[in-house]
């Protein structure tokens, strides 16, 4: 896979480093550098099918906290099989709930059980004495990594304070390419934006920060158009993040967040209040296109129009984020 080394996924990455109990110190945008690597190409991952394994191994170990952490053994198979489960499912979630976990009705305990269905989970402290529950080394094929966590702090243990799941490449690489979300549209049907849209229904409010970067190679004079989407959902406290690189035809910017290079982050109950990550993400939908959110939960749900677009150029983005570049 193609390596994107920018400062905005780094952003974007270290914005979901709450996932293991970090907290970014900025989120200041700079001008980045993108340069490419040649590697092997990118796995089809919908082509790939789990071998016959053994069946897994549970036991209950309780912790120093009393609680009973099931240690999970599972082969390379059967963890890509769980994740696989939860990519196409999302737990079958309704409402505020993530990946299965619904924090305001059940118990750690519960939610851990949740996980262990996906793999095996481990306790950690971050450096501010925040408590953190996440999945050991989930990925996929060494090509994409799922990072769902839960954290739980203001009662140790007891109080389920924060769910976040995110969908990357490996480290260094975040950014899933293309051909990775269109190969993958039925397997991971659970994360796709149009199924994420009718389990949480039309947002509260949708948002993008863009940004420039160069590109070593690149035909339009090496510019890459680098952008953040959040849709939140107030009502439930919930945001999902698509970090993606736009396509740029030297006129128009092309903004298709269902099959652009991106990666995808979840979480319900962020540190960053809502109303604090709208500065972040200050070009509104309504701002951007002329139309309701409404319109935006049409648009990407159509079932005949699933890797939907929306057009705009670079004189527009820099109208409304005058700071682009």
């Amino acid at each position: 896979m193609k390596k994107y080394l920018y400062s905005f996924t780094l952003w974007i990455s270290l914005l979901f480093l709450g996932l293991a109990g970090c907290k970014t110190a900025s989120e200041s945008p700079v001008t980045p550098t993108v340069t490419k690597t040649a590697t092997s190409a990118p796995i089809n991952i919908a082509t790939l099918t789990p071998a016959k394994t053994s069946l897994l191994t549970r036991t209950l170990t309780l912790t120093p906290f009393q609680l009973a952490l099931p240690m999970v053994t599972l082969s390379s198979q059967e963890a890509e099989k769980s994740l696989l489960e939860l990519l196409r499912t999302n737990g079958n979630c309704t409402g505020k709930c993530v990946t299965g976990i619904y924090p305001d009705d059940m118990t750690v305990q519960e939610a851990v059980n949740v996980m262990a269905q996906w793999g095996g989970v481990e306790i950690v402290e971050n450096w501010q004495g925040k408590t953190f529950i996440h999945l050991i080394q989930a990925q996929l094929y060494e090509q994409v990594f799922v990072k769902l966590s839960i954290g739980t702090w203001t009662e140790k243990l007891v109080t389920i304070d924060k769910v976040s799941v995110h969908i990357a490449g490996p480290p260094g690489d975040w950014i899933l390419e293309e051909e990775v979300w269109l190969a993958n549209q039925d397997t991971w049907k659970g994360m796709r934006l149009d199924t994420l849209l009718k389990t949480y229904g039309v947002p509260s409010y949708v948002g993008y920060f863009f940004q420039t970067a160069v590109e070593a190679e690149s035909p339009q004079e090496g510019k890459v158009i680098i952008y953040d989407m959040e849709m939140q959902y107030e009502q439930i406290n919930l945001e999902i993040s698509i970090g993606a690189m736009a396509h740029y035809d030297g006129e128009n910017v092309f903004l298709c967040p269902s099959k652009d290079s991106h990666d995808l982050g979840i979480q319900i109950n962020p540190e960053r209040s809502l109303i604090e990550r709208q500065e972040f993400r200050p070009v509104t939908w309504q701002a951007l296109t002329g139309t309701d959110l409404d319109a935006f939960y049409q648009i990407f749900t159509g079932e005949t129009n699933l890797d939907a677009c929306v057009t705009t150029t670079l004189e527009q983005i820099q109208e409304l984020q005058p700071y682009f570049r």
